[in-house]
């Protein structure tokens, strides 16, 4: 990715099989690119769901059990070693993913030194902060670096108005410093062939 060449990134949504999605570009591909490995897609492998694309049953409905949080966990570690280049979350998708599912899919990130990339989930009046919260939380809880793809236009004009009338919000966090990223999508993949 250092060369100057376009790099294509699929990061919010991610894959359950990095090895395939790389495969699937080798030698077709004239730009660089590169794939996280994705919570929902994995969870729905895990979990049994039907879904095709998007959670429709379990993966979407339920908090996962103690293996099955252990899988999802193994999983994500499993496409972090295989070259994945982040972990994606599409939290909206997965609403009954619990917060403590949240902290450990950062916590695996950030064992490999990797962002998470997500969409954050959607919650009602008046509780719109603690979607930013809640990423903001596990990312300064884990060390893993956080990249929110999708905010809420209501998330920033709560924060807005808070600061407007001088209060502060409910949940300090001091986003920790910024690490070295991880490697090129391009050189962890030529490291692992």
């Amino acid at each position: 990715m250092l060369d100057g060449t376009t790099t294509a990134l699929e990061l919010e949504g991610g894959t359950v099989d990095v090895d395939r999605w790389y495969d699937a570009r080798a030698g077709t591909s004239i730009i660089n690119h590169g794939v996280s490995i994705g919570h929902d897609q994995v969870r729905m492998q895990v979990m049994h769901d039907p879904g095709k694309d998007t959670p429709m049953g379990p993966a979407k409905s339920r908090a996962g059990t103690e293996a099955e949080l252990a899988a999802i966990v193994s999983a994500i570690d499993h496409g972090l070693r295989r070259g994945a280049v982040a972990a994606g979350m599409l939290i909206e998708f997965t609403p009954a993913a619990t917060p403590w599912e949240i902290v450990e899919v950062f916590r695996v990130a950030a064992s490999h030194r990797a962002a998470v990339h997500v969409h954050m989930r959607a919650l009602a009046e008046p509780y719109y902060f603690l979607e930013t919260e809640e990423i903001i939380a596990a990312s300064a809880a884990t060390g893993a670096p956080a990249h929110m793809s999708t905010t809420r236009k209501r998330s920033i004009e709560t924060a807005r108005a808070r600061r407007a009338a001088h209060r502060p919000h409910p949940l300090q966090h001091q986003v920790p410093p910024a690490r070295e990223q991880p490697r090129s999508a391009w050189s962890r993949r030529r490291a692992i062939a």
